[in-house]
């Protein structure tokens, strides 16, 4: 074994090969431990202070839900692993002018809420509680691992007419495997950890895949992925879009993993998608917005 690993790595792999009932529960928990939470900028958070805040109970813990109400129609902002309910902000008060009911909510041990396990499986649960709690809603805008939850809400009988999945990951085998290769565990070390984890969740790795899940996602979908996206490979959102009928995909470029989520041009055309239905005479301005996008984006999307 490499002599730079921690040693609490060291002592967690020794474990998990001469004592693999001890070492096996304390990767799994590792695993399934809710990272640091992200604290909120001074400007997200004076947007997140604008919001009906409250906390909600679902199956999987309670939840922080921000709320900014609205006359028209609801649209639901889902963060990723490890983020918040403050990284969506900028979609909120586009969305606003549109006259939508805007609703986003820090998932368990995330943000405000309580939990310090998290996973896609407990992540989707929440969504769904919230999908029938507090919407109906039409559309989703969801980023990173909340965009996998999404669709696996789906599966769970939550409904969106509309989908912007932003820098979703594929299959959560990718991250445990960067996940148990940090321990150097040889082939039969991983798969009792992995059936640990599947069994603490729930539900078996092999099907919280895109194209396990995919058939469950009715909504209309759309996809933005960026090319140097060092978190989320862009062949992820690649197979999202190809997984979904009628999924279209979006490529950007140097906007990386987060930074993708306030860049004006992608919040434009994620909120003209999500709210396209009620849009239906469009105007001159968003015209010649969404060709200036397109103008932009073609070519790296398609070619």
């Amino acid at each position: 074994m490499p002599t730079n690993k921690s040693t609490n790595v060291r002592i967690i792999s020794t474990l998990a090969r001469s004592v693999p009932v001890v070492g096996d529960a304390i990767l799994g928990e590792l695993f399934l431990t809710a990272p640091k939470r992200m604290a909120p900028t001074a400007s997200e958070q004076a947007i997140l202070a604008t919001a009906d805040a409250r906390d909600v109970s679902t199956p999987v813990g309670d939840v922080r839900v921000y709320e900014w109400p609205g006359d028209g129609p609801s649209v639901l902002l889902v963060h990723g692993h490890g983020g918040a309910a403050s990284q969506l902000v900028h979609f909120v008060a586009p969305l606003r002018e549109r006259g939508y009911r805007v609703v986003t909510f820090d998932a368990v041990g995330h943000g405000r809420s309580t939990g310090r396990r998290s996973s896609l499986v407990i992540m989707a649960r929440a969504l769904t509680h919230i999908a029938a709690s507090e919407g109906p809603f039409d559309a989703v805008i969801a980023h990173s691992l909340g965009g996998a939850a999404t669709t696996l809400a789906a599966r769970f009988g939550a409904h969106f007419d509309r989908a912007v999945l932003i820098a979703p990951p594929s299959d959560v085998r990718t991250w445990f495997d960067r996940f148990v290769a940090t321990f150097d565990l040889d082939a039969n070390d991983t798969l009792r950890i992995a059936s640990v984890i599947e069994r603490r969740v729930g539900m078996p790795m092999r099907e919280l895949n895109a194209h396990a899940v995919a058939p469950h996602v009715r909504a209309r979908t759309l996809v933005i992925h960026d090319r140097r996206d060092k978190e989320v490979a862009f062949a992820s959102g690649e197979a999202v879009a190809s997984s979904i009928v009628g999924a279209r995909l979006v490529a950007t470029e140097g906007l990386g993993h987060r930074r993708i989520l306030a860049d004006a041009g992608v919040v434009r055309e994620a909120v003209r998608f999500a709210t396209a239905d009620a849009q239906r005479v469009p105007s001159l301005e968003g015209v010649i917005d969404d060709e200036l996008f397109h103008l932009a984006h073609r070519s790296l999307a398609f070619g």
